[in-house]
């Protein structure tokens, strides 16, 4: 018994002057439920040295006494953010082409109508490229998104798991809980920014298959003659095409890049 209160006195003597809500652990209950180390080595003030045996715990990390945006604490806020600004980036690439090839297109305008018809064509051939190329789910940029959001979901798991262990302390219970909805409400965002993408694929191949079906309108008003026909269609194609550009967009605008703070620990994507 003398053994034991001499340690706890040693272990008191240690943290005098600690203030608790500076330190920062990885894994609150793995602390509390582990043991507490007393160096015997004397400090030149004469005082003894707390050890905290070194522990490695993945995922998340929480400060007690801190906040959810303490900045000492590590995040992928950047690399979210990253993410979801790599997929505005080649939407907008994608936006480029198709107004660079629009462009391309109109030198038919004063053209007849199978010159025009074969311009109509190879829009759609160029917005079909795009697709397979730039917004295919193999895309470096989409497979990041991807793994993040895989990754992500973990990190609510386990906060949530976290948060209702009985064995930690409330206080940190309730900073897992904290977190777990501030990864969540990011998620939210960065699947919106993913879904975003696979709604500018769909609309692209519509426009093309509308393309593809207008090309053919005009082969039909060229085999009949009707050249003042098909020089309408042919406006109300590039007027198509304008109109889905500006949609477009839109479309890029509304994917945010400024996504929350997450409370999350280790660099998850380059």
């Amino acid at each position: 018994m003398n053994k034991i209160n001499s340690a706890l006195e040693m272990v008191r003597r240690a943290l005098a002057g600690v203030r608790v809500s500076h330190l920062k652990i990885a894994a609150p209950a793995l602390l509390i439920g582990g043991c507490l180390g007393v160096e015997a080595q004397s400090a030149p003030s004469g005082q003894f040295k707390l050890v905290v045996p070194s522990i490695s715990v993945p995922s998340i990390s929480l400060a007690i006494g801190g906040s959810a945006t303490d900045t000492n604490m590590p995040t992928v806020s950047k690399a979210t953010n990253g993410v979801v600004a790599d997929i505005q980036a080649q939407l907008k690439v994608v936006l480029d082409s198709v107004e660079a090839a629009t462009a391309k297109m109109t030198t038919a305008t004063h053209s007849g109508a199978r010159e025009q018809a074969q311009a109509v064509d190879t829009l759609a051939a160029r917005i079909d490229t795009l697709v397979k190329n730039n917004l295919g789910d193999d895309s470096p940029f989409l497979h990041q998104a991807d793994e993040l959001i895989r990754k992500m979901d973990e990190q609510i798991k386990l906060a949530q798991s976290r948060a209702g262990d009985p064995q930690i302390l409330p206080q940190v219970q309730q900073e897992y809980a904290e977190t777990a909805t501030q990864i969540r409400d990011s998620l939210t965002r960065l699947r919106s920014a993913r879904a975003a993408v696979n709604g500018v694929r769909s609309d692209l191949l519509t426009q093309a298959q509308g393309l593809r079906e207008r090309k053919e309108f005009l082969g039909f008003l060229a085999d009949a003659q009707l050249g003042e026909s098909a020089a309408d269609a042919f406006v109300q194609a590039l007027m198509d095409v304008h109109n889905f550009c500006r949609q477009l967009e839109k479309t890029i605008a509304g994917v945010d890049p400024n996504i929350p703070s997450l409370i999350v620990e280790g660099k998850v994507v380059n």
